[in-house]
């Protein structure tokens, strides 16, 4: 069903090309001009196709995770994916509520920069973090959500990452640290 979707999709985009050629060629009677303009259209078309693609943590969770954002815990499950998928049983979990790991945790994935990774099915990955955070949605009106992220050192949901940064940091520090504990899945 995809690449039916895929396939339709980028017909659809070559037919919206042809109303603007017989445009161009309407406005610029010389060829020349009109080699040119044409030339131009499709070279600023293709960079906002590519720049469209990408992005950043910050604006993919703008709506969720902003200044005015009230974090008040992330869960973390680390996943075993032998399997490619998570068993239930072996996951383990911590809940940290300390607002000064939370804000390095924010810290760390801050400046990420993303890129659509359509090939990225897997929805699991070897972190998944639940931020619970509440918002105000109207004048003294506030909502608390989940916020549900998938992560490893190469993919954020279905997003890859394509700066290098040490975005794991602060997680890794807590899966090594002893005075964080850890839960198995049940417990």
């Amino acid at each position: 069903m995809d690449i039916i979707f895929d396939l339709s999709w980028k017909v659809f985009n070559v037919l919206l090309i042809l109303p603007v050629i017989f445009f161009l060629r309407l406005i610029f009677k010389k060829k020349t001009h009109f080699y040119f303009a044409l030339t131009l259209f499709l070279i600023v078309t293709a960079l906002f196709i590519v720049k469209a693609n990408y992005t950043t943590f910050e604006d993919v969770y703008a709506d969720s995770l902003n200044e005015d954002t009230m974090v008040e815990s992330v869960t973390i499950f680390i996943n075993d994916l032998t399997n490619h998928k998570p068993e239930r049983e072996v996951r383990t979990r911590t809940t940290i509520e300390d607002t000064d790991v939370i804000a390095r945790i924010l810290d760390d994935l801050s400046g990420l920069e993303l890129k659509n990774d359509p090939e990225n099915y897997s929805f699991y990955k070897k972190y998944a973090l639940v931020f619970t955070v509440t918002n105000e949605e109207k004048h003294h009106f506030y909502r608390t959500n989940k916020l549900h992220i998938n992560i490893d050192e190469q993919h954020l949901n279905r997003y890859k990452i394509v700066n290098g940064t040490d975005h794991l940091k602060t997680i890794k520090q807590l899966v090594e640290s002893d005075d964080i504990e850890w839960k198995q899945h049940g417990e």
